[in-house]
């Protein structure tokens, strides 16, 4: 027997809204932030194009592994606002440009801070439940750790596992206080996105060592 037209679409608005007992639960999902950072004055084009490269490949292996996983590339804190929250496995190399300007580290960590809060608040509402994010750095030179970028780092740490990758000449001139809170700091070499993307998935049995 045929509803009335009252009834029926009364019907309709509670099988589009039901009630919260009956809401589906979060769905597991991943969020990795990666930037590409150094000194824009450096005259080393090679290791510039291999930071790039390095994250480009780790956000394919991302899409192999953790097909849920959203991803956001950050070249430098002035391109954050055209920057993207995207599926892994689409950045190209326009996502990853060599910053035209020298780079302020501090103001760096606070853009990508805010941004992550911002995408967080995205995969939520998408019905999307992220246990700890990811901030990937590759440093084509070590960042400097003054008072101001320390304290806007370790705020960032709190909030999300943080991996470094840098090049084997700059591994040793690297702050402590960039491997403090359970960083790990990388050093580049053949098979370092394969590394990046197993800490992604937890603590390994064995804890990578860095290799040239």
């Amino acid at each position: 027997m045929a509803l009335p037209p009252r009834r029926r679409r009364a019907a309709e608005r509670d099988a589009d809204h039901p009630p919260s007992g009956d809401r589906e639960e979060p769905r597991p999902g991943g969020l990795v932030l990666l930037i590409l950072t150094g000194d824009a004055r450096s005259a080393d084009l090679t290791a510039w194009r291999r930071g790039r490269s390095v994250l480009r490949e780790v956000d394919k292996k991302i899409a192999m592994t953790y097909p849920g996983f959203q991803v956001r590339a950050l070249p430098n804190s002035g391109g954050a606002a055209r920057s993207e929250l995207r599926q892994a496995g689409r950045l190209s190399r326009r996502h990853l440009k060599r910053p035209a300007a020298c780079v302020d580290f501090a103001r760096e960590l606070g853009v990508a801070a805010t941004m992550m809060k911002r995408d967080l608040a995205t995969l939520e509402r998408r019905g999307l439940r992220v246990m700890r994010p990811t901030v990937v750095f590759f440093a084509v030179d070590p960042p400097l750790a003054d008072a101001i970028t320390t304290e806007e780092y370790e705020q960032l740490a709190r909030q999300a596992s943080v991996t470094w990758v840098v090049p084997e000449r700059s591994a040793g001139l690297m702050s402590p206080v960039f491997a403090g809170d359970d960083a790990r700091v990388l050093t580049d070499h053949r098979g370092v996105t394969d590394e990046v993307v197993v800490l992604l998935g937890g603590t390994p049995r064995a804890r990578p060592n860095p290799r040239g």
